[in-house]
């Protein structure tokens, strides 16, 4: 259909005021980024929740690691992008261009179910090296696959966001509503213990990043 509309669509030979206006927003947008690239809190529960976006340079944040593990994946490798929050983080604060890289995610913006597993076949699969960025709660969910990683083939890094579970749900309308304030808490599904103390116990390496040095 739009193959057969486009011939018969008018030519426009300078940007019409729509597209000169959305240009401009976009452009303020990106600024507004550069100038913060982190709105949420530090990879900590108890910060995210306060609102506290005043974060030093070597502070680490939800959009500081998004921009940063996409900025790592090397030319020619590959980014899975976890579901939920992470892939809205890529979209918010990951400007498209550079270097050519091949994107891959499960189902969208919905559903973690999977996502380690998805990692670990994907790195098998395309033969090259490739970096996920998960939520705590994905990786909770699929944390078994976590034994089969050694055996994935190419070099393969998970970078798990801590922020204490399922944290999209604070930015739905769902998380705005005072009648529904107790049934947050299930929804959010804070994450205990050490997933890095998981890991080593499969015999991965594994390492806490608490600022931007160590991510």
């Amino acid at each position: 259909t739009l193959a057969a509309l486009t011939p018969n669509l008018p030519v426009r030979t300078t940007p019409g005021p729509w597209l000169a206006s959305l240009r401009a927003l976009d452009a303020r947008a990106w600024a507004a980024v550069d100038r913060v690239r982190v709105p949420v809190g530090r990879l900590d529960a108890a910060v995210h929740r306060s609102g506290d976006a005043a974060l030093d340079d070597a502070a680490l944040g939800e959009g500081r690691v998004a921009f940063a593990v996409c900025a790592a994946v090397p030319a020619g490798g590959a980014l899975l992008v976890g579901n939920s929050l992470p892939i809205r983080l890529v979209d918010r604060f990951v400007r498209g261009g550079g270097a050519a890289r091949t994107v891959i995610s499960q189902r969208g913006v919905n559903g973690i179910d999977g996502l380690v597993s998805g990692a670990i076949c994907g790195a098998r699969g395309l033969g090259t090296p490739l970096v996920a960025l998960l939520g705590d709660l994905t990786t909770l969910h699929d944390l078994g696959a976590l034994a089969a990683a050694p055996r994935s083939g190419p070099p393969l890094v998970l970078v798990v966001i801590r922020n204490g579970g399922g944290r999209i749900f604070e930015q739905l309308p769902i998380g705005a509503r005072p009648d529904l304030a107790f049934a947050m808490p299930h929804m959010v599904t804070e994450a205990e213990g050490s997933l890095a103390d998981v890991a080593r116990g499969l015999g991965l390496w594994a390492e806490r990043a608490l600022d931007r040095g160590a991510l």
